[in-house]
């Protein structure tokens, strides 16, 4: 142990002794917490990072059992919409908290990683924060897992992600058409749709149908898959609320439109969630009258017990002071107020009866409305459901007679002259592949398809 002695120093020297003292100890205390800081740190890191190598470990191990969507490819572009998940922490004010049954969950976007992403050749795409992110060769599910642990891993919190389709690597037409050029892919494509997209053959003879006939049944064709998707989504959507299954439609839907399928039931839930919600406020509105009818009713009920034994005893208080009356006892004046005073006791009891019945007349009015509107809804339900249902099979089967016309269209144009010769340049990975097809032949996103005519029909180079 160390003794200290000291004489007593003036008071300019113990001013000065106190701020030392004092920067020691400030520096004593930074130290202290730094080192507290630094510790609390390092396990808040630890702790997120054990969660995410989890996350990431059950994301892989789920990746060869995710079936749904279409697989993501190079040259594609994704939507993402990432929110991040807040939890609503206690009042640090010390409110009564008796109020709160479970912690409330809130959703905050996150612009700066939200937005539109292209693919790129390597299969990936660059996200803000996040850098390099794989996704070529996976399905939505398993990019959105992706993303989710990649969030709790960088950002130390949960998150939800939303990945939507927006379109594919477009086709392209090259050789002797109206319209050479890229187009947009659409599941299920064809030669001969993309060779409707091009304009059809290009003609120097009068036997050629005009272009613009061709060109109006491929709008009309358009038209027609636009109104087929979206009756399509919406009959989806309806028998979902309904509670039916429905595996055709859903499969026509995804046949159809393909990513954009994910689009259109998502358009159409938006809208029929609109409808329930107001429906939802017209129930609420009646269920409230009828609590309103109820508890009017109760509370009078409560009154009438009271009103009786009020009107009972006034009965016998009247026929008493008849009797002292007759004799001489009472005097005529107590009469009349005792009478008053009964007809006044009877009249409320009326009045509180009366009241009961008109809120039970109002409680089952109430009902019935409510079970009215109920049943609207249903018959609706049901209504909506069989016209989406019909106007997509109309929609589908028009599609298939457009379909036959704009063959039939190619053809008489191609009569003259022979059918061409289709060639499919398709890129592999590394490696480009060259096809021969006809007018069937299913195209695939970033084809190049080349049609030859004339001279040079049946020598089109096929090697790889």
């Amino acid at each position: 142990m160390i003794r200290l002695s000291f004489t007593p120093p003036d008071d300019g020297a113990v001013r000065n002794g106190c701020r030392v003292a004092l920067v020691i100890t400030a520096v004593v205390l930074g130290v202290a917490g730094a080192s507290a800081l630094a510790q609390g740190v390092a396990q808040s890191q630890k702790e997120p990072a054990s969660i995410a190598d989890r996350c990431m470990a059950d994301a892989t191990a789920s990746e060869t059992a995710a079936a749904d969507g279409e697989v993501v490819e190079a040259g594609d572009r994704i939507k993402l919409s990432v929110f991040e998940i807040l939890q609503q922490q206690d009042d640090k004010w010390g409110a009564d908290k008796s109020r709160l049954q479970a912690p409330a969950r809130g959703f905050q976007l996150r612009p700066e990683l939200s937005g539109e992403f292209q693919v790129q050749q390597d299969g990936s795409i660059v996200m803000p924060l996040f850098g390099t992110v794989r996704t070529a060769g996976a399905r939505g599910p398993v990019i959105q897992k992706t993303l989710e642990c990649t969030y709790l891993a960088v950002m130390g919190r949960q998150a939800t992600v939303s990945v939507v389709g927006l379109a594919k690597r477009p086709v392209f037409v090259v050789g002797p058409v109206k319209k050479a050029g890229s187009f947009d892919f659409a599941p299920g494509m064809t030669v001969i749709q993309a060779l409707a997209l091009a304009g059809g053959l290009e003609r120097t003879n009068g036997d050629a149908p005009p272009s613009t006939e061709l060109a109006r049944e491929t709008e009309r064709l358009q038209q027609a898959v636009d109104r087929a998707v979206r009756n399509l989504a919406r009959a989806t959507v309806l028998a979902n609320e309904a509670g039916i299954a429905t595996p055709d439609t859903a499969q026509d839907l995804a046949a159809l439109a393909g990513p954009q399928s994910t689009a259109a039931l998502s358009d159409e839930a938006n809208g029929r969630r609109l409808e329930q919600l107001s429906r939802r406020n017209q129930e609420k509105g009646l269920e409230a009258a009828a609590k309103a009818a109820i508890a009017e009713a109760q509370a009078r009920k409560m009154r009438v017990d009271g009103l009786k034994s009020a009107v009972a005893l006034r009965r016998e208080r009247v026929a008493a002071l008849n009797k002292l009356v007759s004799n001489g006892s009472a005097s005529r004046p107590m009469q009349i107020q005792a009478q008053a005073e009964l007809s006044d006791a009877e009249a409320r009891l009326s009045e509180t009866l009366s009241a009961i019945a008109q809120a039970e007349e109002r409680l089952e009015r109430t009902r019935q409305d409510l079970a009215q509107l109920r049943l609207q809804s249903s018959v609706a339900l049901q209504k909506d459901l069989t016209t989406a249902r019909t106007e997509a099979r109309k929609d589908l089967q028009e599609t298939d007679g457009v379909v036959a016309v704009i063959k039939s269209l190619v053809r008489n144009q191609t009569a003259t002259a022979g059918s061409p010769d289709f060639v499919i340049v398709r890129r592999q990975g590394n490696a480009v592949t060259t096809l021969q097809a006809t007018e069937t032949t299913p195209l695939k996103p970033g084809d190049v398809l080349q049609v030859v005519t004339g001279p040079q029909r049946g020598h089109a180079d096929t090697t790889n």
